[in-house]
């Protein structure tokens, strides 16, 4: 039987524990122990940390005291700095914004002076185009012209 008064691990037939090259499992008996002496200590700790959240706060009043700080005037403190924390924050968020809208401005008028002159160069070489073939057919309308006259 195994320590603790609990129950024995698990084994098989052969008498080897069942888990898989982990050796004996701990009895229930180990394991509530465990979970005591744990509980035990994290107890102790919540009281450490208690009685020194008292001694600070002690402290704090003594200090204010001595400061001559009365404590709605500390209230009073702690309220205005923090609205100048909130208008400060307020002022970075309206300038981020600012930001990100002139870049977002400046990115669409580049995209619009792009296209527009895409459009340019497109209605440019169409004009070419367009040019060319008139030369084409004027050449074209002369030879054809020439020929007549001169062949007859």
């Amino acid at each position: 039987a195994g320590s603790g008064g609990g129950l024995a691990p698990v084994a098989s037939a052969a008498g080897q524990s069942l888990g898989k090259g982990l050796g004996a499992l701990p009895s229930v008996g180990e394991l509530q122990a465990q979970m005591n002496k744990r509980r035990a200590e994290a107890e102790v700790a919540f009281k450490k940390n208690q009685a020194a959240l008292a001694q600070q706060r002690e402290t704090e009043k003594q200090m204010a005291e001595a400061a001559g700080v009365a404590p709605e005037d500390a209230a009073r403190r702690a309220a205005h700095l923090k609205e100048q924390r909130d208008k400060i924050l307020a002022k970075k968020r309206a300038e981020r914004e600012a930001k990100a809208k002139a870049y977002d401005d400046a990115k669409e008028q580049g995209l619009a002076q792009m296209m527009a002159e895409s459009q340019e160069e497109n209605r440019l070489a169409s004009q070419a185009a367009s040019q060319q073939a008139s030369q084409a057919e004027a050449q074209a309308g002369a030879g054809s012209q020439q020929a007549g006259p001169g062949g007859g």
